[in-house]
């Protein structure tokens, strides 16, 4: 399952596509509401695109479903197979590339190995 994401894409090119689409842009928008990232994680904040009308806005949010209890790690992936989805609002996240991350292998340690994920 890929959990993290990168994006490049410059805002210039981003109002082009939206005009080729005929779908407009909020007049307070700027590249500052599209900062490229290299990778952002579970919980990191990045731009998601969603409609209002035929308006397209890049609003920032959490890369993440909430957990479902307290103390629970946060979901980044499910089954969408059997669910309704009519009263959610829906949203395009802007990615130039999703991968898995892989932690490097740590030292192995009385025949356990241990490995983080930093931040």
């Amino acid at each position: 399952m890929c959990n993290n994401y990168q994006f490049y894409l410059e805002y210039e090119a981003y109002c082009r596509l939206m005009q080729e689409i005929e779908l407009g842009i909020p007049t307070q928008q700027s590249e500052l509401d599209m900062p490229p990232a290299e990778d952002v994680r579970i919980n990191d904040v990045a731009p998601v695109m969603r409609t209002k009308g035929n308006v397209v806005e890049l609003v920032p949010m959490q890369w993440s479903f909430p957990a479902s209890r307290q103390g629970a790690r946060p979901v980044f992936n499910f089954r969408g197979e059997g669910r309704k989805f009519r009263k959610d609002d829906r949203v395009i996240i802007p990615a130039s590339g999703f991968y898995e991350f892989t932690a490097p292998r740590a030292r192995r340690t009385n025949g356990c190995s241990r490995s983080t994920m930093p931040r």
